[in-house]
């Protein structure tokens, strides 16, 4: 419950806090709540004094199960304004019960007027919720257009049933629903009936004389706390404080001895003018609450202050530390400095620009140099192709025959040398070869004679390595003309020769090979004449590229290098530049908050002694609003003064000027909001709305003496307000507002909507909305419902507004400054980030100015 109380704060940011500690008396009384929400046909009736902590309970019991809370202010004036009141409520009920599985819990306010209430008035009621028909409440059009979704939370509640598998006593038994229903009014409106059991529950806020009209349902009484219990609650509330325990446990008893204090010297209260006293636990609750509030609010914001102050004087010295000191001395070096950069780099970028031309006309010669390459090697393949047609045969010719010939070894040459006399063919095809390998070489007039020489150079294998090492392309015509006769003989066959020697039968083809690729190549010599000058050509541009393309890679890397000199000097300007800029913008902008930097150290200070004297303005704060706000100035004197002689003994420091009354009432006149009671002022009609105006100058006055409480255009108007966030004063009122008015008053939120009920429509209030009611008659003539919903202020002097206007500056964070945006700029940014920024520079000097 703790949780769930925790999260009901989070979420309804805009509703009244649960004055609600979590203590096993409570506990006790939730839990009654929960379990009369899970039962079918079963209400509750809460006997207790008001304050005494049954809306709460209900409220956190009713968010812990997910529902949903509507409220009913019953109108006793008669029956019919009784019944209307009741079957207002419980027709919304019933129109949420077609579209939620959740509780739906009517929450009848009766103990203020349960003496008027008829007991015959309550029995109707009885008989409906005994057995309840949900077509007396809503239109049968209603029901079947909500039809669709009755059946299907019927389905999601027979599933959770069937899963669970468990039900209390008096819980209906749920099953499926066939799809036909829908189809049907009559069990739409029975199911609708037994929604309304499930999910529907009264209860009654009664006191003791009641409860024998309400016997028919469950009872819970809340007894007056005991002094243990009390105390209990209360160090529980005190806890959210951060104060040690012994701090708590002192303040606690401080708090019941100025609660006594007030009791014994009030002698309105001695007196009873016909006052509704509060239940003693309720008074102590409501002292440790609104003292934890008071006192966690005021150490928070001194927080903040201190936080914002020691940032922005954090920054400002980091300012003078970035901003490198003396403006002029430093400034004018930089200035030369920066001069002296520029034009070096100047003088860069001029070297840069003239080298990345050169490289690009190198770059131009480049590619045009690469297109002349590859003209003169296409003309260079195609010279090669037209010769590769004429001597490609005799080419293969010759290499097949040399390949054969490097085959024998140096026995083949001795076993051909070996012969003597062998034929005509043989000693013609050794001379034939001897004459290409050896120019000098001439034959005899007798073969026979030539072959003895001949096979000698057979056996010493001269000619087997010549022959290996033949160049073909190097025998010209003359040569070929020397064996002529060989060629022309007929014995100068390479298939005779075989007859007697396969080696010189090869040598005798090779021979003829020779010939034939000699004659070929005589054929074309025009163009290897031509072939050979391309290739010059060739080699001599591709030598050119190569010088060209170092040249190209050398630039480039001087172009690379002159371009990082120039990101250098960019950057040792721009260094410059931005350690000068940081000097001017530094020095203007100490100039410009030389005055406040004094202001801020001593407010700093000040606020560091100022926490010493938080614990007693909180305690005196969380008094005078409990306790004697609604008390008269003569009342507030006395017990003012008596409180500080008990706080001066305790030796708890407070601030004498601000615990005064126009102080504490200005304060929580200042920060009244929706998170509170609606404050009810009684005194000088015309002196308090003037300090109402003074206090919340954009607020909106309206006189409801001359406009009924019923009237549209004040209704219409409080709906504005309330929806817009503007400050209301409904001023000039003499008598209670009726209950309509109720639900806006003690601000019941519908959870389903986030809204709350308001004459017949439904409205979001804003967090900024303030609504103020200015009496102009007696407290006496206003209902105890009234004045218990509201919080009472009695001001029976004459405030001075501009003394009040000067207070109301102290009263938050951000007024308590004279220049606060200058602190948060200050504070919001870095030091670096100021010093870079120019707009945000110009912002700080508009602020301080």
């Amino acid at each position: 419950m703790e949780n769930f109380l925790f999260e009901f704060r989070q979420v309804y940011a805009v509703a009244r806090d649960l004055n609600l500690s979590i203590t096993r008396y409570t506990m006790s009384h939730i839990q009654r709540v929960m379990r009369v929400c899970r039962q079918s046909w079963e209400h509750m009736a809460l006997v207790g004094r008001p304050g005494s902590g049954r809306t709460q309970c209900i409220r956190l019991a009713t968010f812990a199960l997910n529902g949903q809370t509507l409220s009913v202010y019953p109108d006793a004036s008669s029956h019919e304004t009784f019944e209307r009141s009741w079957r207002s409520a419980v027709t919304r009920a019933v129109q949420l019960a077609t579209s939620t599985n959740h509780p739906i819990n009517v929450l009848m306010r009766l103990d203020f007027c349960q003496d008027q209430v008829k007991p015959e008035w309550l029995d109707m009621l009885k008989q409906w919720l005994q057995q309840p028909i949900a077509s007396e409440m809503v239109t049968d059009e209603m029901i079947v257009s909500t039809g669709e979704r009755i059946i299907e939370h019927e389905k999601m509640l027979s599933t959770a049933m069937q899963a669970s598998n468990i039900r209390l006593p008096g819980q209906r038994s749920c099953r499926f629903l066939i799809s036909e229903t829908i189809h049907s009014s009559a069990a739409l409106k029975k199911i609708l009936s037994a929604r309304v059991s499930d999910f529907v529950h009264f209860f009654f806020l009664i006191g003791s004389r009641a409860i024998r009209h309400l016997r028919w349902c469950t009872v819970d009484c809340y007894l007056l706390l005991g002094s243990k219990e009390k105390s209990e609650m209360c160090l529980r509330v005190l806890a959210e404080s951060e104060l040690s325990l012994p701090q708590r446990l002192s303040i606690f008893k401080l708090l019941e001895r100025l609660c006594t204090i007030f009791m014994d010297n009030d002698a309105e209260a001695s007196i009873a003018l016909g006052r509704t006293t509060p239940p003693e636990s309720r008074v102590h609750f409501l002292l440790c609450k609104t003292f934890v509030k008071a006192y966690l609010q005021e150490k928070r914001s001194i927080g903040r202050r201190k936080n914002i102050l020691k940032c922005a004087l954090g920054t400002i010295a980091k300012i003078i530390d970035l901003s490198c000191g003396d403006e002029d001395s430093v400034g004018s070096e930089l200035m030369l400095q920066l001069d002296n950069t520029k034009m070096n780099l100047l003088a860069l970028k001029s070297e840069y620009s003239f080298k990345v031309s050169s490289l690009e006309r190198m770059r131009k010669d480049l590619h045009a140099k690469e297109r002349d390459l590859e003209k003169i090697r296409r003309k260079r393949d195609e010279l090669q192709q037209k010769i590769n047609a004429v001597v490609s045969k005799s080419r293969n010719e010759y290499n097949t025959a040399s390949e054969k010939l490097r085959s024998y070894t140096a026995a083949d040459y001795r076993k051909l040398a070996s012969l003597k006399k062998p034929m005509i063919g043989v000693r013609f095809t050794i001379e034939a070869v001897r004459c290409l390998v050896d120019p000098m070489f001439r034959p005899q007039r007798n073969s026979l004679d030539t072959w003895t020489t001949s096979q000698e150079l057979l056996r010493s294998l001269f000619l087997q390595s010549v022959l290996a090492t033949f160049d073909v392309d190097s025998v010209d015509e003359i040569a070929i003309q020397r064996l002529k006769r060989y060629l022309e003989s007929r014995e100068f066959k390479s298939t005779k020769v075989e007859v007697e020697s396969d080696l010189a039968a090869s040598i005798c083809y090779w021979i003829t090979c020779v010939a034939d690729l000699v004659a070929a190549n005589s054929i074309v010599r025009k163009e290897y004449e031509e072939l050979k000058q391309v290739i010059m050509e060739m080699q001599t541009l591709e030598e050119e590229l190569a010088t060209l393309n170092d040249s190209i890679v050398s630039k480039s890397s001087e172009v690379t290098r002159t371009d990082e000199e120039i990101s250098r000097s960019e950057q040792e300007v721009a260094a410059n530049r931005r350690t000068l800029d940081h000097i001017q913008r530094g020095a203007q902008i100490l100039r410009v908050t030389a005055a406040n930097q004094m202001k801020w150290q001593e407010e700093l200070d000040a606020l560091s002694r100022v926490s010493d004297y938080v614990l007693g303005d909180s305690i005196f704060m969380a008094a005078f609003s409990v306790l004697i706000c609604d008390r008269s100035t003569r009342i507030r004197r006395i017990v003012l003064s008596l409180w500080k002689q008990e706080l001066t003994r305790e030796r708890i420091m407070f601030t004498e000027t601000i615990c005064t009354s126009e102080f504490f009432v200005t304060r929580l006149l200042k920060n009244a909001d929706a998170t509170g009671r609606w404050p009810v002022l009684f005194g000088n009609t015309g002196s308090l709305v003037d300090t109402l105006r003074v206090l919340h100058p954009a607020s909106v006055s309206v006189d409801v003496h001359a406009n009924s409480w019923q009237s549209k255009e004040l209704i219409e108007q409080t709906e504005r307000a309330l929806r817009t966030g503007t400050t209301l004063i409904l001023h000039s009122i003499r008598s209670s507002p009726p209950v309509e008015w109720y639900p806006i008053i003690s601000m019941d939120i519908e959870r389903e909507f986030g809204a709350v009920h308001f004459y017949d429509r439904s409205f979001s209030i804003s967090p900024d909305a303030r609504l103020f009611f200015v009496a102009s008659t007696p407290r006496t003539t206003f209902s105890a419902q009234f004045i218990h919903m509201t919080s009472t202020f009695v001001i029976d002097e004459v405030l001075d507004n501009q003394r009040l206007l000067q207070e109301a500056v102290q009263l938050t964070d951000h007024q308590r400054t004279e220049n606060m945006r200058l602190l948060n700029l200050l504070s919001e940014h870095r030091a670096g980030e100021i010093l870079d920024c120019q707009e945000i520079v110009e912002q700080i000097s508009a602020a301080a100015s």
